[in-house]
C-alpha cells in the first residue's frame, strides 16, 4: 500500500533494568524535535512508573532495534510510537504477572501506585524494583514467561496519518519599498493526541517561521553561467525574531483512527500553509497585483516591482 512504501515500519525495545530503572531503545534520533522526550512519557505512562525512572538510547546502531527509515518528515512519533507502545504494553502485562506470582496472588488482585505493588486488600507488598529484580534472578515467573525483561515491539502502518491545520495572516505592504511585513498570526492545529502540548507549539512555531522565510525572504540565486550567487547568509536571507509576530494557536484533537495512540504527525502542517496565507494576505491587501503574486519569495524588490507594474508604487 502507499502508507507502507512511504512511512515503512519502524520497532522500538524497552527494557526494566535489575535495579527498575527503564531503558528505552530506538533507532530514531532526535533532530530537535523532542522525540527523547515523547518517547520517555510514553514508556512511563504505559508502565506507570515515574518520568525519572525512564532512560533512553537512541540512533546506536549497536544496540538499538532496527530503524527502517531516518527521523524525518512527521513519522518520528507515528511509527516510532505505537512501536513502543506495543513494547511497554507487554512489559508492563509481564510485570503483572511477575508482581502477583512474587504476592502469591492473582494478576487481577495486584494493583500499582507507581513504586509500589499491592494485593487489593493491602495484605501483601512489593515494590517496582523488588519485582525487576526477582524477574532478573528468574524468580516468580510464570512457567511458560522468558527470564529477560525486554520487549521489542514493531510497528508497520496501513496508510499514512495526516495532521492538518488552518492558517491566517494580517499583513502589511509598504508602497514605497515593496516590504511586506506580518503583523498578527493565527492558526487551528490538530495533530491527533498531543503527548506533550509544550513540544507541539514550539514545532508549530517553528514551522510557521520556517514557512515565513520561504515566504518572504529565502531564494537561491544563480547567474546565467550556473554559478550560486547565495553563497552565505548575507545572501540568503532568513527570519529573524522581529519578522515573526506572537503566534496565536489553537488546537484540536481528532486522534487518528489508524494509529494506535492516535498520533498524527506535527511538523508539514505548521510550515506548508504559512506560505499560502501570507500570499492570500498580500492579494487581499494589494488586489491589484494579485493575479501576478505567482512567485516566491514575496521580496521588496519582487512586490515593488509588481507594484510599480500596477501604477501603485510610490
Amino acid at each position: 500500500m502507499y502508507g507502507i512504501h512511504w512511512s515503512t515500519w519502524d520497532s522500538s525495545k524497552i527494557r526494566i533494568n535489575e535495579d527498575g530503572s527503564v531503558t528505552v531503545f530506538s533507532g530514531l534520533t532526535s533532530i530537535g524535535q523532542g522525540v527523547e522526550t515523547a518517547f520517555a512519557q510514553l514508556a512511563a505512562e504505559v508502565l506507570g512508573v515515574p518520568l525519572e525512572k525512564v532512560s533512553l538510547q537512541l540512533g546506536d546502531t549497536a544496540v538499538s532495534p532496527f530503524a527502517n527509515m531516518a527521523s524525518q518528515a512527521s513519522r518520528a512519533l507515528t511509527i516510532g510510537g505505537p512501536a513502543l507502545v506495543d513494547a511497554a504494553t507487554r512489559l508492563r502485562e509481564r510485570m503483572q504477572v511477575l508482581a502477583a506470582n512474587t504476592l502469591k496472588t492473582e494478576p487481577d488482585n495486584v494493583v500499582f501506585d507507581g513504586e509500589v505493588f499491592s494485593t487489593k486488600d493491602g495484605s501483601a507488598s512489593a515494590t517496582w524494583q523488588q519485582a525487576a529484580h526477582r524477574g532478573w534472578m528468574g524468580w516468580g515467573r510464570g512457567d511458560s514467561d522468558k527470564i529477560a525483561l525486554e520487549e521489542l515491539g514493531e510497528y508497520d502502518p496501513p496508510s499514512i496519518t495526516y495532521g492538518y491545520a488552518t492558517h491566517a495572516a494580517q499583513v502589511a505592504v509598504d508602497l514605497d519599498t515593496g516590504k511586506v511585513g506580518v503583523e498578527a498570526y493565527w492558526l487551528v492545529h490538530d495533530a491527533g493526541v498531543l503527548v506533550n502540548p509544550l513540544i507541539v507549539e514550539g514545532q508549530i512555531a517553528g514551522g510557521v517561521a520556517m514557512g515565513f522565510g520561504t515566504a518572504l525572504l529565502e531564494e537561491v540565486v544563480y547567474s546565467d553561467a550556473g554559478q550560486p550567487l547565495t553563497t552565505t547568509y548575507l545572501d540568503y536571507l532568513l527570519p529573524a525574531s522581529e519578522d515573526v509576530p506572537d503566534i496565536e494557536m489553537e488546537h484540536t484533537v481528532h486522534p487518528s483512527a489508524i494509529t494506535p495512540g492516535g498520533f498524527k504527525g506535527v511538523g508539514e502542517s505548521g510550515t506548508i500553509p504559512a506560505p499560502a496565507a501570507i500570499a492570500n494576505a498580500v492579494a487581499n491587501a494589494v488586489p491589484e497585483i494579485a493575479e501576478n503574486l505567482v512567485s516566491l519569495p514575496m521580496s521588496p524588490s519582487r512586490v515593488w516591482t509588481l507594484l510599480d507594474k500596477a501604477g501603485l508604487a510610490r
